[in-house]
């Protein structure tokens, strides 16, 4: 079993180029441009499992519960859907065995454990830019404790 972070931003090096893997621009410096080795591939031909941490970027999706908490469900509807598409984007991908989420109430464990099984089948192209254009936005506002997950953007 291996862990490390995936987001809705992570990429598979070596993926052929189509419309929702490829950006513009240069690699992130922690990267060579050497896209032709993955991870991934790797844990796939040894059947290694993998678990990944840091789907809501840290906690960056959302914000912090306060004192009192929430509601007794899973939030407003907009985060429920920003929560369930990432973790679709995320378990999208067929080296992953699971996602290792922070979740805080009984519905945002409901909302989990059905992204796990919708995965992204119903996933739209504007849930997919939806998804793109928040995940971006918080992605560029990272906190210096957690810049670090810009190194695992491809893997």
């Amino acid at each position: 079993m291996v862990i490390f972070p995936c987001t809705a931003k992570t990429k598979e090096k070596g993926s052929a180029p189509i419309a929702a893997n490829v950006e513009e621009g240069a690699m992130p410096a922690a990267w060579s441009s050497d896209q032709s080795k993955s991870i991934f591939a790797t844990l796939r031909e040894k059947k290694v499992g993998l678990v990944t941490i840091k789907p809501f970027i840290g906690g960056g999706l959302f914000p912090p519960l306060g004192k009192q908490g929430p509601a007794p469900g899973a939030g407003n509807p907009q985060e429920n859907e920003l929560a369930r598409l990432t973790l679709q984007c995320v378990l999208s991908n067929d080296a992953i065995t699971a996602v290792v989420c922070g979740v805080d109430t009984p519905g945002q464990v409901q909302n989990a454990a059905r992204a796990s099984y919708q995965r992204p089948l119903g996933m739209t192209p504007r849930q997919r830019q939806w998804l793109g254009c928040v995940t971006e936005q918080h992605w560029r506002n990272l906190p210096e404790q957690y810049a670090w997950l810009r190194d695992w953007e491809w893997v």
